[in-house]
């Protein structure tokens, strides 16, 4: 272009002939370079098409990743959380059944993090809190004195066997029993060989009873032995061989007590606690009554 521009400035005189070949030339190179410039125009267009073809293609690679790294680390936050959240589960769990009086409640212990810590520590809580109840229990049910059960104790073993024999049909009896001459050892002896001699008894009846059977102090020097599974004549045997027991006891040391023994069996003498006791008491009663005038009796005899 620049060569036909200067024949153009050159041959400007030369005529119309020259100025023909010139602008036939002219036309020529413009033609060639419109060529050229298409031609550079679809190169320069494919190539804009090749690198937004991979800038895509790249975008999309990266999108993947991107969804990759994300879904990844999701589960990671899951499974981390699933991690946390089990332990804290299974302690609020432990906790409720706890709240709603379920003994031998425990947490797993799994690992040594800080969780692990707490689950051991609430572990060993709970232990301490069920033997502490279990102590205050004991304490709240057994006299102190003697080891046995106390007042309490006893009536509400007696409502539970009472169901037992309502739900069996098996009989069940109670001995109502009572000390002798115990406010005599007391006035004469002192109150702590009273207490000594309510601890020999207790020691000597629980010796003579079964497993199975509930032997509880109903109040000063009157105890209650309740017998499951046990006829009249059975109760009658045991409550017979008890008072031969601590009468030769009674014999051989002057501070200990006789003793006198009511028998009251279910359903004979009724199905509820209080009828029983009663009936039991009658009995023990009736064989004071009947000793002290046999006594009084041998006594005006003697007097003769």
């Amino acid at each position: 272009m620049r060569r036909l521009i200067e024949q153009v400035h050159a041959r400007h005189a030369s005529g119309a002939v020259a100025s023909l070949n010139t602008r036939t030339e002219l036309e020529r190179a413009i033609r060639d370079v419109s060529g050229a410039r298409a031609s550079l125009s679809g190169v320069l267009k494919a190539r804009y098409e090749h690198a937004a073809a991979q800038r895509k293609s790249q975008l999309r690679w990266l999108m993947g990743i991107w969804l990759i790294t994300l879904t990844v680390a999701g589960l990671l936050v899951v499974v981390f959380l699933r991690s946390l959240l089990r332990p804290l589960h299974a302690l609020t769990h432990a906790a409720r059944r706890i709240e709603e009086g379920q003994p031998g409640v425990r947490v797993d212990v799994d690992g040594r993090d800080e969780l692990a810590v707490l689950a051991e520590c609430f572990n060993r809580m709970t232990a301490n809190w069920e033997a502490t109840q279990a102590q205050l229990q004991t304490e709240a049910l057994k006299d102190p004195l003697t080891g046995v059960l106390n007042r309490r104790g006893i009536l509400s073993r007696l409502d539970a066997e009472l169901g037992l024999h309502r739900l069996r049909q098996q009989p069940l009896s109670v001995l109502a029993m009572d000390l002798d001459r115990f406010k005599f050892i007391n006035d004469h002896y002192g109150h702590s060989m009273g207490d000594r001699a309510l601890t020999w008894v207790a020691d000597t009846m629980r010796g003579m009873l079964r497993e199975s059977d509930h032997l509880g102090r109903h109040g000063g020097d009157e105890f209650i032995a309740v017998l499951p599974d046990t006829n009249h004549a059975g109760a009658l045997e045991i409550a017979h061989r008890i008072s031969e027991v601590v009468r030769e006891g009674a014999a051989r040391e002057a501070a200990y007590p006789g003793i006198t023994i009511g028998v009251a069996t279910a359903p004979a003498d009724g199905d509820r606690a209080a009828s029983l006791l009663e009936a039991a008491d009658a009995r023990l009663y009736a064989q004071k009554k009947h000793r002290r005038t046999a006594g009084e009796a041998d006594a005006r005899d003697s007097g003769r």
